[in-house]
């Protein structure tokens, strides 16, 4: 038991503050999120757009404006790498070699 105490004060040492200043980036990411998008929806209300454009283009503003802050460096790094790999090999599976 003393065992898993000491190895948890260990771990909190080592990532404690790291995991506090992750979540601190996180809710602070939400909120710019939030705001850009209250921003473009009624930036669109005013100009008397459709509310169902309204709507999708303020969630999409939204969406764009969080994933940077939500996922982690490791997961966007490995997606941009398989989209720059599949583009690579866009040509041969078309028949322009």
């Amino acid at each position: 038991m003393e065992h898993y105490l000491a190895r948890s004060q260990e771990l909190l040492e080592q990532y404690g503050l790291k995991v506090v200043a992750a979540i601190a980036i996180l809710v602070l990411g939400w909120i710019v999120a939030r705001t850009i998008r209250a921003l473009v929806r009624s930036m669109l209300r005013k100009g008397r757009v459709d509310a169902a454009l309204v709507s999708f283009a303020s969630s999409l503003t939204y969406h764009y404006c969080v994933t940077p802050v939500s996922l982690p460096k490791a997961v966007r790094s490995r997606a941009s790498a398989a989209r720059g790999r599949w583009l690579s090999e866009c040509p041969s599976r078309i028949g322009y070699e």
